[in-house]
C-alpha cells in the first residue's frame, strides 16, 4: 500500500505501463484486470482462465505482471483521489445546506458531524474501575468462609 501512495504522478509512468502489459500474454492481461477489480480470488481466475491457481499465484509475483498490478493501482488511486477532490466543493455546500436545515435534529447532526471530521469534538473520557483479585485471594476467601459456615454448623450441635 506504500507503494500506492508513495508512487510517482501518474503521467509519468503511463508510457511505462503501456510497455509492461504488451509483454504480457493475453491471460495475463486477463489475470490482472480480474485480480485488480478486487471481486475474484486466485482460484477463481484460475478457473476463468483454465490455468492452474498455482499459475495464477505464480504471475502475480513474477516481476512484470507485479509492475503492471503496482502501477495500475496506482493510476487507480490517482484517479479516485482526484474524484474526491472534484466532489469536495459540492460536499461543503451540502454541509452547508443541511447547517442552514430548519430542523434542528438535521442541524446538529451536520454540525456534530463537520466539528467530528475535524478534530474538534470535546474531550472524551472513559474512567474503569477495576479490582483485580488474584487466584490465591480468591481461594483463601473461600476456605475462610467455608471454615465459618463449618464452625458456626459445630457449634449449634453442642
Amino acid at each position: 500500500m506504500d507503494n500506492i501512495i508513495n508512487a510517482p504522478p501518474v503521467n509519468t509512468y503511463i508510457a511505462e505501463l503501456d510497455v509492461l502489459i504488451e509483454q504480457l500474454t493475453p491471460k495475463q492481461r486477463r489475470c490482472v484486470n480480474m485480480y485488480l477489480t478486487g471481486q475474484y480470488n486466485k482460484s477463481q481466475i484460475a478457473g476463468m482462465l483454465d490455468v492452474d491457481a498455482g499459475t495464477v499465484g505464480s504471475w502475480l509475483r513474477s516481476g512484470v505482471v507485479k509492475e503492471v498490478v503496482r502501477l495500475q493501482q496506482a493510476e487507480l488511486h490517482e484517479d479516485s483521489k482526484n474524484e474526491i477532490k472534484a466532489l469536495t466543493s459540492a460536499a461543503v455546500n451540502t454541509m452547508r445546506e443541511l447547517l442552514s436545515s430548519p430542523i434542528d435534529g438535521i442541524k446538529f447532526q451536520a454540525a456534530k458531524d463537520l466539528l467530528d471530521r475535524n478534530n474538534l469534538k470535546g474531550e472524551q473520557k472513559l474512567v474503569i474501575d477495576k479490582t483485580i483479585t488474584t487466584v490465591e485471594q480468591k481461594l483463601s476467601s473461600l476456605i475462610e468462609d467455608t471454615m465459618s459456615d463449618v464452625i458456626d454448623v459445630e457449634l449449634e450441635e453442642d
